[in-house]
């Protein structure tokens, strides 16, 4: 039996309240992942508004709140620079390249 018409979202869930000030029935309400009381309404809209941002290409960061747009890492081609590491082992061939650090290195330059 409910015993008063308007109350909060909690005692509506309880059953002691018929809605919320904001009109809000039982039917309307639900628990989400984290115990809280929300509107079931409002809760499926944004779901859906955040897997729709998800298939745009926006993706949210550690740290913060704000959705931020799925990027890939600047290549190795494009930030400029070799892609091989000064101790790797790679074939040199000294022909139009004496002062590299590969060259350096196997001639005990280096430092």
């Amino acid at each position: 039996m409910v015993e008063q018409m308007i109350g909060s979202r909690t005692q509506v869930m309880n059953g002691t309240a018929h809605h919320t000030k904001g009109g809000l029935t039982k039917k309307q309400l639900m628990y989400n992942k984290h115990g809280r009381i929300v509107s079931r309404k409002k809760h499926t809209m944004g779901k859906k508004t955040i897997k729709h941002l998800y298939k745009l290409g926006y993706k949210p960061k550690k740290g913060s709140f704000k959705l931020f747009k799925k990027g890939h890492g600047k290549s190795r081609s494009k930030r400029g620079g070799s892609g091989m590491n000064a101790l790797s082992p790679s074939p040199i061939s000294g022909i139009h390249n004496t002062s590299g650090v590969g060259i350096q290195f196997i001639a005990g330059n280096a430092a």
